[in-house]
């Protein structure tokens, strides 16, 4: 993940907060200043969930960005893919490179890769890990991460 996805956790993380508050909405400057975070990035970050339809924006002075829907219903995955794409693990396991190796040009050896068939499970495991795991889960102690590791067949533990 890039910065945009941490800046935007953070930011998102804060809102959350909020919404189980006052639930008003706190403009870029102030997560800015709150958590010393670039101001033009997360600008950038905040335009992209509000176009994704995760943030909602208000002018004037009272305005700014707040929660469209409850923590609870907002995936890790979908924060993820808003800002960075889709979630791979490599280049191939990306649906639309899985026909032939003329899909992926990058890839000379999709025809007979060793590997192509496990990096598509791990890949599924990953995305379907990143479905459960909700924003509300990133904000809370009583998160739901360690009973999630299982469901995504992942024999660890947080």
């Amino acid at each position: 993940m890039t910065r945009k996805t941490d800046y935007a956790l953070v930011a998102l993380s804060r809102l959350a907060k909020e919404r189980k508050g006052e639930n008003r909405p706190l403009s870029a400057r102030q997560l800015a200043d709150e958590y010393q975070l670039p101001l033009p990035l997360l600008m950038n970050v905040l335009k992209e969930l509000h176009r994704a339809g995760i943030l909602s924006s208000r002018r004037g002075s009272n305005g700014g960005y707040s929660l469209v829907s409850l923590p609870e219903n907002i995936s890790l995955r979908h924060i993820i893919e808003v800002l960075e794409g889709p979630v791979n693990i490599a280049l191939c396991s990306d649906s639309g490179h899985q026909e032939n190796e003329e899909d992926c040009p990058s890839c000379t050896i999709m025809n007979c890769c060793p590997i192509s068939d496990p990096i598509q499970r791990l890949n599924g495991m990953l995305q379907n890990f990143l479905e459960r795991i909700s924003l509300a889960d990133l904000t809370t102690l009583e998160s739901n991460l360690e009973s999630n590791l299982p469901l995504a067949g992942l024999g660890v533990r947080v």
